[in-house]
């Protein structure tokens, strides 16, 4: 496969199926430039919320014709299924909000808002917000870290 596809409409018609090879492991949902709106987005973004973080994304959509399936790091596994890139992200309910305030973006309000942890001595990302001991700080809930952040 030498190119992967940007079509919304094909797009819309894969991503029923790997929502719902994945949902028995937790709670899904489309995120990032998909859902934005973006005409020609590059990905699907996929949150998955679920207590089993450690989950092996890649056995759990075995059962769909994936090509190139590739765990990037603890969080982000990646695949293509049908021609398009489907990034799945999991994260555990502990860091909800940060894992949805990161998924939102875009990139460039991201980068602001790491930033601006920094500023006030902290590090945010997708698996949370810590402090300068790297202790996880409270994240559940994506408008009260969005609201402190922009503060």
């Amino acid at each position: 496969m030498s190119r992967v596809v940007t079509d919304r409409q094909q797009m819309a018609d894969a991503i029923p199926d790997v929502l719902k090879v994945l949902s028995p492991h937790g709670q899904v949902e489309v995120c990032g430039s998909y859902v934005r709106g973006v005409e020609n987005p590059n990905d699907v973004d996929i949150l998955l919320l679920t207590d089993d973080v450690s989950l092996d994304v890649i056995e759990a959509v075995k059962s769909l014709d994936v090509y190139r399936p590739k765990k990037v790091n603890r969080f982000l596994t990646g695949f293509i299924y049908k021609g398009i890139l489907f990034e799945v992200f999991v994260a555990s309910h502990v860091v909800e909000g940060s894992a949805r305030l990161f998924l939102e973006g875009p990139a460039d309000r991201n980068r602001r808002l790491r930033h601006t942890a920094r500023t006030k001595g902290l590090i945010w990302k997708f698996d949370g917000l810590f402090d300068k001991d790297k202790q996880l700080l409270e994240c559940r809930v994506r408008d009260a870290l969005l609201s402190f952040l922009t503060s």
